[in-house]
Parts: structure tokens; sequence; C-alpha cells
């Protein structure tokens, strides 16, 4: 009796075994069949302290997938993206990218979207406001008016270009509105090498345009959604949607539980950067 209990019982583990042996291979075949599709979420501003920019490139680079989706939600960000496109431009030309823009890609966040070879946005967002700025606080008057004087002594003629105590003079203003230029004309090659712009006085222009003003310009192709997007990435993949394994990526910088609840960690972070630490001043470029 118990031989037999014992015999059919192995029996029944034996089956089993041999069915989920089959189903896992069944299964991993039918993950190597799929196509992977890469959901990058830039929502935020694209800086150091909001995404972490070191990981976006890691991710680019990784090449363990056969299409990307940039799903962006950003007002722009400073100099870092120069970083992120540089990798991006190393990308096989073969891999399809797709940008969506929910609520907003304006300036550096358009450029970024700009590298795609689809541009979607929903109905409601803004795009454009392409080019760059750079801004400078003197607080010289205003020293001198409550009878504080600021002795900076520099190595190189230069060395503090930008700091808060003295004005820019000629030379380091137009040394800034070159850089300026510089940065915005790279800006507007790489839109121009991938897209039809329209009317180009207007796209380059600075200004920001809603989805509506933006497809008639050709800033962008289409108004949908995500799923648009999805579809858009599997037409260009030439595969159906359920054959594409879509994995969502998010780069946002976690804050501590103090950065959170402190409203003045900024004020205070500020403070730091002017009492404690040797630089007085950042040549600070948004774009």
């Amino acid at each position: 009796m118990f031989s037999k209990f014992w015999k059919k019982f192995l029996l029944v583990i034996t089956l089993l075994s041999i069915i989920f042996i089959l189903f896992f291979i069944f299964s991993l075949r039918l993950h190597e069949n799929k196509k992977t599709v890469l959901i990058l979420k830039i929502d935020d501003v694209i800086t150091y302290d909001n995404l972490d920019i070191d990981s976006i490139v890691k991710t680019i680079n990784s090449s363990k997938y056969d299409g990307l989706i940039f799903y962006i939600n950003s007002p722009g960000g400073d100099i870092s993206i120069l970083k992120i496109l540089y990798y991006l431009d190393k990308i096989n030309s073969s891999i399809p990218i797709v940008c969506y823009i929910d609520h907003q890609a304006t300036s550096a966040a358009y450029w970024l979207c700009s590298k795609s070879d689809y541009i979607i946005s929903s109905p409601d967002s803004l795009v454009g406001n392409i080019g760059a700025y750079a801004i400078f606080i003197d607080s010289s008057k205003l020293l001198e008016k409550i009878g504080i004087n600021i002795t900076i002594i520099e190595s190189t003629p230069h060395k503090t270009i930008g700091n808060v105590y003295y004005p820019l003079d000629d030379e380091e203003y137009k040394f800034i509105q070159e850089t300026l230029d510089n940065i915005t004309k790279m800006f507007i090659d790489d839109i121009k090498s991938k897209r039809n712009i329209h009317n180009e006085k207007l796209a380059f222009s600075g200004l920001p345009f809603y989805s509506f003003q933006a497809i008639n310009i050709g800033l962008i192709d289409e108004i949908g959604d995500i799923n648009s997007a999805k579809r858009k990435i599997s037409e260009l993949l030439n595969v159906s949607e359920d054959k594409i394994n879509f994995i969502e990526v998010n780069f946002k910088v976690k804050k501590g539980i103090l950065e959170k609840l402190l409203l003045f960690n900024s004020l205070f972070e500020g403070f730091n950067n002017y009492i404690y630490k040797k630089r007085l001043y950042e040549l600070k470029i948004v774009i």
C-alpha cells in the first residue's frame, strides 16, 4: 500500500516537472522571439541635480534593446544635455527612436527629442523654445551702496568671469554671446539634419509652440499618446506590438526625506556654495 502510494506520487511529481520544464523552455523561446524597446522617461529638468545623467548614458550604451522611446516631460536643462547627445549619436542607425512628448519638451528637452526618427506629442504639449541663454547677477552697485568693497585677485584676466561682484566687461560679454551662439547653432543644425522644418524663422525664434502649431511648423510629426508611440515603434521595427517587450526606465534622482521636507533647502545650498566653497561664481548656461 505504502509502496504504491509513493510510486503514484513520484509519477505525478515527474509529470509536473516535465510540464514545468517544457513551459519554461517555451517561455524562453517566446521571449527570445520578442523585440525589446526601452521607454526612457525624462520627466524633470535635464541636469545632474534632477536626473541621473550617467545612467541615461549607460542605458543608451548598453545596446540591450532593439528600439527606444523617449518619454519626455521636461522644460529643458543645462549643458549636461551635450553628454547625452554625444552618446546618442553613437547608436547604430538601424535602431529606431521615437519621442513621445507628454505636456512639454522645450529647449534642451526638445533637442534630445529632435534626435528621434519620429516625434509624437500630446494635444496640450508645449514644444520648441529653441536656443540657449545665460544669466549673471551684478551686485556691485548694491555692495557699493551699503559700503562693502570686494577685491578679487586673479591670475589671468578673465578667471572670475561671471562673478557677482563685478559687471561683465565687453570682452567677457562677447565671449559668452559667442558661446551661446555656437550652442544654438549646434542645436539648430541637429534639428535640420533630422527634420523638414516648414518655417525656419518662426521655428528657430526661441518661441514655444503648442502641438497644433508645432505640427504645422514641422517640429513634430503627430499628435497622439504613448500608445501612438508604441504603434509607431512597432511599425519601424516591422513587428506587431505583441511581439515587443516594452521596458520603462526612470532616471529621476531620488531625493532624501530632509530635502523633501525642508523648504529652505535650496536657499541653504546657495548659502553653502557661496560661503564654504572656494569658487564664488558659476558660468551657468541654460538650454
